[in-house]
């Protein structure tokens, strides 16, 4: 069974009140170098190996490529890029995490999976956005003495990187597209 401590500074008496009803999340554990980080499960599509991915020439060094995903272009991040962290040497057994979005499709490169955990919305602290990597990580948990980051994929991106990468995405669609078309 999974320990799950609450953050010394956030006590009972100070961050809740006894009629706040506590909802359980189911968070994916994910590694980038040492540190561990936690996505929503509900945002998460499902988790791939490395296939080759296309990769435009002059993209963002964000950008690991393109996944071909049932005929979709799926833009590709790697999230230690992103994030100003030491790059890992990308493998066939590299995981990439695809999301679930309304408005984009969209995946991340993460050095290793570790598990799934329930945990209780009062076992995070809230991390206010200006305090955050690209103000996309809503809160801190501890998960059996370790530290984990949760992230929050609506905030992964800038607005402006997000319309850059729909663009490139468009151009990768397309291409898609004709390839398709060109083989029936």
């Amino acid at each position: 069974m999974t320990t799950i401590a609450v953050h010394p500074f956030l006590s009972q008496s100070e961050n809740a009140s006894p009629q706040r009803v506590s909802r359980q999340r189911s968070i994916l554990l994910f590694h980038l170098g040492d540190r561990a980080y936690g996505i929503p499960l509900h945002a998460v599509q499902e988790v791939v190996l490395m296939p080759e991915l296309a990769r435009p020439h002059n993209s963002p060094a964000m950008l690991a490529g393109f996944l071909n995903l049932a005929g979709k272009a799926v833009s590709v991040l790697r999230l230690s890029s992103l994030f100003g962290l030491p790059e890992h040497p990308i493998t066939l057994y590299t995981p990439i995490i695809v999301l679930r979005h309304p408005d984009y499709h969209l995946a991340l490169v993460v050095e290793k999976m570790s598990r799934i955990v329930s945990l209780s919305d009062n076992a995070f602290m809230p991390v206010p956005g200006k305090h955050s990597l690209n103000g996309c990580i809503e809160g801190v948990a501890t998960i059996a003495d370790q530290s984990v980051i949760l992230l929050s994929p609506q905030r992964i991106l800038f607005e402006k990187e997000q319309q850059y990468l729909a663009e490139l995405q468009d151009r990768e669609q397309t291409r898609l597209r004709t390839l398709e078309e060109s083989i029936t």
